[in-house]
């Protein structure tokens, strides 16, 4: 099953879409940046605990928390977004990297788990931010945890895409020579 979601990722990864969907990705981070709150958001920490999430929602107020569910829209569908755009990147440099036949190849799926520990932070906020006084700590932690999570896979995205791009670049460069 995984081999048949990479392989059909794989297929997909044409520039022309690649392109949109960096484009649509940057659209909505400018759209972001419209957006402040005290003391920031809780999804751009590395990671947050129950302590640290409920002072957050004490520190918005009704307004900030307000402004915080507008961000989410948008936080919504960023994700699958970047999701599918880093998966066709990741296509690419996998391509780059890893011998053909390899189970490496499977890197593309990398930012589905990005876009679901995202998904998971998003939920998690949704209801931190609606149910405000009411507190959940169950569900703080694992906003918390999804949000290292998520930052950890970008990492690592980011990291791999890097590596491609430099390899392909050197090969580019190294038969230009010849």
């Amino acid at each position: 099953m995984l081999d048949r979601l990479s392989h059909a990722i794989a297929a997909r990864a044409h520039t022309p879409l690649i392109v949109i969907l960096l484009l649509a990705g940057a659209a909505i981070l400018w759209r972001f940046s419209a957006y402040e709150l005290p003391g920031g958001f809780l999804d751009l920490r590395w990671h947050y605990d129950v302590d640290t999430a409920r002072a957050a929602m004490t520190a918005y107020g009704a307004a900030g928390r307000a402004r915080y569910l507008e961000f989410l829209v948008l936080d919504t569908v960023f994700p699958w977004v970047y999701g599918a755009a880093f998966a066709l990147l990741l296509s690419r440099a996998g391509g780059v990297l890893f011998p053909t036949g390899s189970p490496w190849r499977r890197v593309n799926l990398l930012p589905l788990m990005t876009l679901l520990a995202d998904s998971v932070e998003n939920a998690c906020l949704y209801r931190m931010l609606t149910c405000y006084p009411d507190f959940s700590d169950f569900v703080a932690t694992l906003g918390g945890h999804a949000t290292t999570l998520k930052h950890l896979t970008l990492l690592i995205t980011a990291l791999l895409l890097c590596a491609g791009g430099i390899l392909w670049l050197k090969r580019r460069l190294t038969r230009a020579r010849r």
